[in-house]
This record gives C-alpha cells, sequence and structure tokens, in this order.
C-alpha cells in the first residue's frame, strides 16, 4: 500500500449501520458527487477548489470532453477553466519520470490548443501524489534558509560558496546530513507519484469510448459487407449491399441511440472509479488490473488462512463491506 497514512476519499459516503443492507444497485453515487460538489462549492471549500496542474474529471453530459481525465493548465478567480485532455501517460522507469500526452493540438502547428469548461462541470480527482514533486533540498538550499545565523550580510548567491567553506566541520556533516534526508524523501515522492500514475494509465486504457452516431454504425456494416463479398469463400456468394441510407436511417439511429445508452451508463461507472468509488460488480470491468491483482491476493490469503483454522475475515465481508469503500489509487505499490 501507498504510505501508511493515505487520505480518506472525500467524497465518501458515511458508513452507517443500514448502509450495509441497503441495495448498491440502486444508488446514485455519481449523483451524490454531483451534489457534494454543488454544495463545496456554495461553501468555498478550499480542498475542492480546481487550481492549475490539478488532474479533472468532465462529469457534464453533452461536453465534448466528457469523461475524459483532463489537465488544468489554466485558472484564475473566473467560472471557465483551461484544460487539456490527458491521452497518454509515458512512464519512464529508469528515472521513475512521469510524461502527460495531450490529445488536442491546433491544425498545421505543434502547439497544445486547450479547451475552455465551467468550473461546474468538472470535478477534481481526489488522489494523492498528482503534482509535480519539488526539486530536492540541497546544502546551498539549507544555508540559504537559515542565512541569518551564519552571516549579517545580504543574501547571494555568490557567497555560499565562502560561507560554506567557513564553516567547522560538525555544521557541514550536519547540513550534508539533512541534505542526504531530503534526497530520500524526494526519491520516495517520485516514487509514490510514479505508481500512482502507474495505476491513472491503466484506468485511462480502460475508458470507454465516445458515442457513435447511427450513420457510423451504416458505414461501418456496409464497409463489413464489401469485405466479406471480396472473400474467397464467399466468391460463389452474392452478398447484397445495405438499402440507401435515406431508407436505413431510422433503423440505425436506434441502434445507435441503444449503443449510446449503453455507453453512457458505462461512462458513469469509469467516472466513478476515477473520483475514488470502490469497487462493485458492476464497477469491476473498470477498475486497474494491478488493483484487481491485490484485491485477488488478500482474497486467496484469506482462504488460506480459513483452510488451516486461523481467524479471518469472509470472502463476503471483504466483497460487499471492504473493498466497496476502498478507491482503487489505495492499492498502489511503491516497491
Amino acid at each position: 500500500m501507498l504510505g501508511a497514512n493515505l487520505p480518506a476519499p472525500r467524497r465518501s459516503r458515511p458508513v452507517k449501520t443500514e448502509l450495509f443492507w441497503e441495495d448498491r444497485s440502486q444508488s446514485l453515487p455519481l449523483q451524490e458527487l454531483l451534489r457534494l460538489q454543488k454544495e463545496a462549492q456554495e461553501t468555498g471549500d478550499p480542498e475542492e477548489e480546481v487550481e492549475k496542474e490539478d488532474l479533472v474529471v468532465v462529469v457534464k453530459q453533452g461536453r465534448r470532453l466528457f469523461g475524459r481525465i483532463c489537465s488544468v493548465v489554466y485558472a484564475d478567480e473566473s467560472v471557465s477553466l483551461e484544460v487539456l485532455p490527458i491521452q497518454e501517460v509515458d512512464l519512464g522507469q529508469s528515472d521513475l519520470s512521469v510524461d502527460l500526452r495531450f490529445g488536442r493540438k491546433r491544425q498545421g502547428k505543434g502547439s497544445l490548443d486547450p479547451q475552455a469548461v465551467k468550473r461546474q462541470d468538472v470535478l477534481k480527482l481526489p488522489w494523492p501524489a498528482l503534482r509535480e514533486v519539488p526539486k530536492p533540498m540541497t546544502e546551498q538550499h539549507l544555508i540559504q534558509q537559515d542565512w541569518e545565523k551564519h552571516s549579517n550580510k545580504r543574501f547571494s548567491p555568490g557567497r555560499l560558496y565562502t560561507t560554506w567553506r567557513e564553516m567547522d566541520g560538525s555544521t557541514r556533516r550536519h547540513y550534508r546530513q539533512l541534505s542526504s534526508r531530503a534526497i530520500e524523501v524526494h526519491q520516495q515522492m517520485l516514487m509514490a507519484r510514479f505508481h500512482i500514475f502507474n495505476v491513472l494509465k491503466e484506468l485511462i486504457d480502460l475508458a470507454p469510448g465516445p458515442q457513435i452516431n447511427g450513420y457510423f454504425l451504416y458505414q461501418q456494416k456496409q464497409r463489413v459487407r464489401r469485405l466479406a463479398a471480396k472473400a474467397p469463400e464467399n466468391a460463389d456468394k452474392e452478398l447484397a449491399e445495405l438499402a440507401p441510407w435515406s431508407q436505413m436511417k431510422e433503423e440505425f439511429e436506434q441502434l445507435a441511440s441503444m449503443e449510446n445508452a449503453k455507453l453512457k451508463h458505462k461512462q458513469q461507472l469509469w467516472i466513478e472509479v476515477c473520483l475514488g468509488a470502490g469497487w462493485t460488480l458492476e464497477r469491476s470491468a473498470f477498475f486497474p488490473r494491478s488493483a484487481l491483482k491485490c484485491m485477488l491476493t488478500l482474497l486467496l490469503c484469506q482462504k488460506r488462512r480459513f483452510e488451516r483454522n486461523m481467524p479471518g475475515l469472509s470472502q463476503h465481508i471483504w466483497l460487499e463491506h471492504i473493498f466497496p469503500y476502498i478507491p482503487c489509487y489505495w492499492f498502489a505499490k511503491v516497491s
């Protein structure tokens, strides 16, 4: 698990006795999150305030970026934000680097093209360790903080080397030890951020596709028929093409409407996982693979304990009363 004191999901529901007996299929977590967001905006909760470099997910249906995780590139006190949709997450194993690749560029140019969205249309991801890790503190930075203890002169970078040479051995060792600890903390923060983004990368890969229209389905089926007609096994058969679009329009628009209704439900489930909702049977298809492996390991360990007549929790307790309240980012490993 990532650290010993991970923050609890900010938008999780309070645990009550009757909650264990409710029908989870009837609960609407996404609607509850939207209601809580509105209340937080009215009360001015600083924890829910979206700032630059935050990661958000667009929850307003009908928006072009609905169901996409975006990075905020500009935010001020107005009601609008400028965001870039994250298309891919590149991870560097050697230096624990994280590189976000965005999906919107200006036509004919290599520069990025942010899109404006309203604050009320997005929700901030409650995941830890998403921001850039600050640079580690060196001996020079530590001396600069304690400059008044070592010199009566005004600070300037050129005087750091002279001040360092004038220090005795014990003082130098003290600052070297502090710098060494700072580098260790910096490495731990890099490792935590790397594994958090590894889980986020898996989650982005599981995102449902965009909605489709009837004409797209019509063209797709027409293309399949033409390819089938060219196949050697169908050389002796006559596969007629579909009727013109004007005659098939109503039928394919109904098919597209049914597909989009299923896709809308999948997008809501995926957004709930992004915002810290726990595992359920419905959301299992959108839980990152690494999180599912950790959950399976826990269940297998509990099964082994029962086989050895050791005390433990049953599988029902884990699946019904524990996993539904654990976000997927809690399963990120740091080693």
